[in-house]
C-alpha cells in the first residue's frame, strides 16, 4: 500500500476581531489531526478498514464531534493510499499567535480548545475591550514604566528586549502626519534604547486600499527619519 504524508505549515495572523474565526479553523485543524492519529494507532490493517472514531472515545464528550467525519474520510481514501495528516509548522502573531500556540500545544499533549473558545467570546469581544471600564489608567502606565525601563537599560545582564512599535493605525483609513508618527517613536524611546526598537504598522495592511495602505507606510517611513535626523543618524 503506497503511504503519503499531509504537512500543513499553519500561519496564523491578525487581531481580535478576527480571533474567535481563526480559533474555529484550527480546531478544525485539530481535529483532523486527532482523526489521523487515531486511525493509524490501529496498527491492523484490517481491523483499521472496519474501525469508527465512536468506538475509540467516549461519545458523550463534547470535545468530539467532526473527528468522526475525518476519520471516516481518511479511512476511505486508506484503501488505495494510506494518508497521515501531520502539522509541521505553526506561526502566528498577534490574537492570531495566542491561536497558533494553544493549537500547537493542543496536538502535542490532546488536550480541548473549549477553554478558549470561551476565552475569546467571553473576554474578547470588541464592545467588552473597548468599555471605559477597560482602558488603561494612568496609574497603570506609571506602574509598568519602570518595570519596562528596568529590563531594557543598556546595563541589563538578564535579558535583552526588543520592541516593535506600532505607529501606523490600520483600522482607520486616515493619514497620519509624519510627525504623529515621530511623536509615538519619541515615546517608545524613553522607555528602551533606538538600537532596541523596530518602526512597524501595528497590524497588517490588507484591508486597505493601495492608496491609503501607501501613504500610511510614506508617513511612516518620514517620521522615521524626522526622527533619526533628531538622534543624529541621518544628516
Amino acid at each position: 500500500m503506497k503511504e503519503k504524508e499531509l504537512r500543513f505549515a499553519v500561519v496564523c495572523f491578525g487581531g481580535v476581531s478576527l480571533a474567535i474565526y481563526m480559533h474555529g479553523i484550527n480546531k478544525e485543524i485539530l481535529k483532523l489531526v486527532r482523526a489521523s492519529r487515531a486511525l493509524h494507532g490501529i496498527t491492523d490493517r484490517a481491523k483499521r478498514a472496519n474501525a469508527s472514531f465512536d468506538s475509540l472515545v467516549d461519545r458523550n464528550d463534547p470535545e468530539y464531534d467532526t473527528e468522526a467525519v475525518y476519520f471516516d474520510l481518511l479511512r476511505g481514501v486508506g484503501r488505495k493510499i494510506d494518508l497521515r495528516v501531520v502539522v509541521d509548522i505553526i506561526a502566528g502573531a498577534s490574537a492570531g499567535g495566542i491561536n497558533g500556540t494553544m493549537l500547537a500545544r493542543a496536538i502535542c499533549h490532546d488536550l480541548p480548545t473549549a477553554p478558549l473558545r470561551d476565552l475569546w467570546l467571553d473576554n474578547a469581544d470588541v464592545s467588552r475591550l473597548l468599555s471605559p471600564e477597560a482602558r488603561a489608567r494612568g496609574w497603570s502606565k506609571w506602574f509598568l514604566r519602570p518595570v519596562l525601563w528596568a529590563i531594557g537599560t543598556r546595563r541589563s545582564p538578564l535579558v535583552r528586549v526588543e520592541l516593535g512599535v506600532g505607529v501606523i493605525d490600520v483600522k482607520t483609513d486616515d493619514i497620519e502626519t509624519p510627525e504623529m508618527v515621530a511623536d509615538r517613536i519619541q515615546k517608545a524611546l524613553k522607555v528602551l534604547p533606538p538600537e532596541r526598537i523596530f518602526i512597524l504598522p501595528d497590524c497588517g495592511l490588507f484591508h486597505l486600499s493601495h492608496d491609503v495602505a501607501f501613504a500610511k507606510l510614506k508617513a511612516m517611513v518620514e517620521g522615521t527619519r524626522i526622527v533619526r535626523k533628531e538622534l543624529g543618524e541621518e544628516s
